[in-house]
């Protein structure tokens, strides 16, 4: 079986450092991390990741805005939605947009951890 290819989205790089740790350590496979929206969209295009963890708070194009272009380039795209506050209007509003999931970036917190292991299982 072949292990599953993300691509990380995030303004921070330490974030998207400690999230490439992690997606590794769960047997999956980083293949590129994009700093904004518009590099997000160059790097998915080339890429064709398996599942995309998305920031919803980034410069130059925001989450929801990039999503919509990630789907129009690939309308089966998984995309889980990142973000740091607990905001259920946005989340709502991600998942309406089609992201497949939506998590708070607690890079410590097994809940993440979870919620990531159930979508790397199914990409």
């Amino acid at each position: 079986m072949t292990k599953p290819t993300v691509l990380i989205v995030d303004d921070t790089q330490t974030i998207r450092t400690m999230m490439s740790v992690m997606i590794e350590a769960m047997g999956a496979t980083v293949v590129g991390q994009a700093c904004d929206g518009v590099e997000a969209e160059e790097m998915f295009t080339e890429l064709k990741p398996d599942l995309t963890l998305l920031d919803i708070e980034m410069p130059r194009k925001n989450g929801i805005d990039t999503l919509k272009s990630l789907l129009k380039i690939n309308p089966a795209a998984k995309v889980i939605m990142l973000t740091a506050n607990d905001n259920t209007i946005v989340a709502e509003s991600c998942i309406h947009n089609g992201a497949v999931g939506y998590l708070q970036k607690e890079l410590s917190s097994d809940l993440f951890k979870n919620g990531l292991e159930v979508h790397l299982q199914s990409a």
